[in-house]
Formats: C-alpha cells, structure tokens, sequence
C-alpha cells in the first residue's frame, strides 16, 4: 500500500527477481520518489540488476542508461580488475569523504583494492550526476559511470553500479566500507529525516531576499494515506522572527493540473527573519531572510572611470594605488587671490551707533547752551 511504502526515508534495491516486482509494484516505487520525494538507492548485481528491468519502470527511475551484458557477469568474477576513479563532482561530494580533508580522502581512494565486476552501462542520463566511474576501453571517454544520482520529480535516485564495495575490507576490516556505505545512506534518507513534515513539502525562489523582492512559495501536500490534498487554497501563516506578534496571513493556490501543488507569492517585508507555517495534520515550515535594499554597496568594486572624471572635471589627479609614489612629486606650492563679499545689515554698524550717539550728543550740546530744558 502506499501509504505503508511512502513512510519510509529510503528503499536500497538490490539484486531482486523481476518476478517479485510486478508492474503494479514499480509504479507505486516510482510514485514513491517521484511524487512523495521519497529516496531511491539501487544496488547492480549479477543475476538481475539491472539488465533484468530494462523497458521497465525501473530503467526510467535510473540516472544511467543501460547497456547489454555486464563486465564480468555471472557467478564468476572478471580476471581484469576495475580501478575507480573520482570525478570532480566525487571528490567534492561528502558522502565520499574517506578522509577529514580532500587530500586525505583522495589519497584513501587511490589506495582501495580494485573491484572485478560491474553492471555494464552506456552512459549517464543528461541531468544525473556522475560521482565514481569505471575503465571502459569501448567507451568514447574510456570511462563508465559506476556511481551516479539524480533528481527524479521530489525524490532522489543513487545508482550504484557494482556489488563489490566487500572488497574494500580487504586487510583493514569494515574501516571504509562501514564509512562509505554509511555515508551513502545518511546522504540519501537525510532530505526525509530533515523534513519536518514528509507529507508537507515547502520550498521558495530563495533563502534570502532583499526588502520589496517577489517571494514565490511553492508546497507539495498529501493526506494521511499520501493521496495529494485537493482543497482549492490552503493558509499559512508568516511571522517574523524578531516580532513573534507581527503575523501575516498569506493563502497558497492549488496549481491547474499538478494534484498537491499550490503557490503564494508576497513582497519581502522589513529587514529581519522570517517564519512560514502551513498547518495541517502536520505542522511544516519554511525560513528565509530579508535584508535591507542598501545601495551603497550595490556596487562596491572600484570605479577607475568615474574616479578620473572626478579629477579632470575639478583640476586635480587621480592617483591608483599602484602609482601612489608619484603623489609627492605632483603636489606644487601655489598661491591665488579669493575675493569675497560680505554683506553687513546697516542698523547693526558701528558706524551707524557712532552717528546716532554723535547726533544725541549735538542735541544736548544746542540745548545747553540755548537754556532749554
């Protein structure tokens, strides 16, 4: 049933009958990583894996693209051993990581024993990426794509494209056998174990926005029994972080023609942390940032042009940091006369005080001698 397949976090399939995976059955695993983003690792192996499941579901969910028979295949090994090799995608990818640093783990890989079968492939799907790979004289690149992921609709594919990775214990134990596969699992289950809510997917166009961008709000939401919710619209809350009673309600559309798809699109509000909730039978949410719309520092780099037109335009030079000596040299001693005019309201004058004092005192002086009072 799907609602008992789609609960878990990852399925690894390995070297299965095609008997015991019926139509039916790869249906519901495509519909597992496809619509429910659910998380797929296939194993290669000698009998079935994947040779058996070509035309089939199952080669759609693939990141590779299946060959004819594989390099030492049957219940016997391959007397030419297969040295593999990490591409730069691989040596970057931290379910790979043998070592505490890239050096280190490089220098572990060079040093595993090699493996002496693999399923035969042509070549990697166009959007997979190709992490490990293997010789292949009969290839164009003389290499062949041994592990490979890709995004398949929500859900993730790793293909694995040998059963030999036991021969990595050869005289150190399951040192890096137990790390590798662990890793490899931690990568593949941690997109459902990190998710709040698997039945609610919340994604957006970005993590951090300035103030007035478009935000755009994408959610993927299932019922209980993982059947895709048809409701016409479902609301959501956002609240800010610094102000938890600063609360927006914001309502996502059900997208035409995609069942559990809806979008919502709001402005980027104040500088601060946000908080979107869709509330249901579980409680998923979605951060992002909003930062202030500073154009300051819209363009910070140095700006020789606009620098040299600054010095031209008011009779001075301009100096890089590179000719700075050259500074001291150009500096020369002049002299120039600055005429200015200064304005001085008359009934605030020395002048005009003197002339009003030196009337009042003439009065007196008449009066005086006149005998007047």
């Amino acid at each position: 049933r799907a609602e008992d397949l789609f609960d878990f976090d990852l399925i690894l399939l390995g070297d299965i009958d095609p008997r015991l995976l019926t139509e039916d059955r790869l249906s519901l695993l495509g519909d597992y990583v496809a619509t429910a983003g659910g998380a797929l690792t296939v194993i290669a192996g000698k009998r079935f894996m994947p040779s058996a499941f070509a035309r089939t579901e199952l080669e759609q969910l693939l990141p590779v693209e299946l060959g004819g028979a594989s390099i030492g295949s049957g219940q016997a090994p391959s007397a030419r051993p297969l040295r593999l090799s990490l591409t730069p995608a691989g040596r970057e990818s931290v379910m790979l990581r043998l070592g505490n640093d890239l050096e280190t783990s490089e220098a572990l890989w060079r040093g595993l024993p090699p493996i002496y079968w693999a399923a035969e492939v042509e070549r990697a799907k166009p959007a997979a990426e190709v992490l490990l790979t293997r010789p292949d004289p009969a290839s164009g690149s003389g290499t062949a794509p041994l592990l490979a992921l890709h995004r398949y609709g929500a859900g993730e594919v790793l293909f694995v494209g040998t059963d030999n990775f036991w021969r990595f214990r050869r005289n150190v134990g399951d040192r890096y056998h137990t790390i590798l596969w662990g890793q490899m699992i931690q990568r593949m289950a941690g997109a459902r174990l990190l998710t709040e809510a698997p039945r609610v997917t919340l994604r957006s166009n970005g993590r951090r926005f300035e103030q007035g961008d478009r935000v755009q709000v994408y959610a993927r939401l299932f019922t209980a029994s993982w059947d895709p919710r048809e409701d016409e619209q479902v609301e959501a809350i956002l609240a800010a972080g610094d102000d938890p009673d600063r609360r927006q309600d914001v309502v996502l559309r059900s997208i035409p023609s995609q069942p559990g798809m809806y979008r919502a699109e709001l402005s980027a509000g104040p500088p601060g942390n946000y908080r979107l909730a869709v509330a249901g039978d579980e409680i998923a949410t979605l951060d992002f940032t909003v930062t202030e719309n500073n154009r300051e520092y819209t363009r910070a780099s140095l700006n020789d042009e606009l620098l040299r037109d600054l010095s031209r335009d008011t009779g001075g030079a301009y100096f890089p940091l590179a000719r700075l000596e050259e500074l001291p040299a150009s500096i020369t001693e002049r002299s120039a006369q600055l005429t200015s005019l200064r304005e001085i309201e008359l009934w605030s004058s020395p002048l005009f005080f003197f002339l009003i004092i030196l009337v009042l005192v003439a009065e007196w002086i008449v009066r005086k001698f006149s005998e007047l009072k």
